[in-house]
């Protein structure tokens, strides 16, 4: 584990966070441009927009864990949940996805390394925004880690679809 063992969910969380968040990088790095811009079936999402979704969580896992602003806000809108599907000229071009989604995955990187077990049984910070799901469904920090994990498995198993698409 990466953390000392007064921490030792802490070290599991980062641990599991890490791997994942490789194995997104490794994914995503395999994909060219053209790949990233087709879609994994007609009418369902395409690779540009499973990328800058993925961002947009990472971004807004560092908020709701307290750790940082968001990097790019103005993906909030563009790529957040429920945000409708736009053809690929109208996202931001791939290479600058690729430049942003390393430097979101190392900024949570560093401040990932840091936590210890207490803060994750903290409530997130955006317990009383007034959306329901943040009040009733994520609760701790803790809760919100192991949600976001399993929702980027969710997508990396979309990109691996793509993979599987082009051969």
């Amino acid at each position: 584990m990466s953390k000392t063992p007064e921490n030792p969910l802490s070290a599991a969380f980062y641990d599991q966070w890490k791997i994942l968040n490789n194995w997104l990088s490794n994914t995503i790095n395999k994909l060219t441009d053209e790949e990233l811009c087709s879609t994994i079936a007609p009418n369902r999402n395409h690779g540009v927009w499973i990328l800058g979704h993925l961002i947009e969580s990472e971004d807004e896992l560092a908020v709701y864990l307290g750790l940082d602003n968001w990097l790019f806000p103005e993906y909030e809108a563009m790529f957040g949940q429920g945000s409708p599907l736009l053809p690929v000229a109208q996202y931001p071009h791939v290479s600058l996805l690729r430049q942003q989604w390393q430097q979101v995955s190392a900024r949570n990187n560093q401040l990932l390394s840091t936590f210890t077990d207490a803060q994750w049984h903290q409530p997130h910070t955006r317990i009383d925004s007034g959306n329901p799901l943040d009040e009733d469904f994520f609760k701790t920090k803790g809760r919100c880690i192991a949600i976001w994990n399993i929702h980027q498995t969710l997508h990396l198993g979309q990109l691996g679809v793509l993979r599987q698409k082009w051969g």
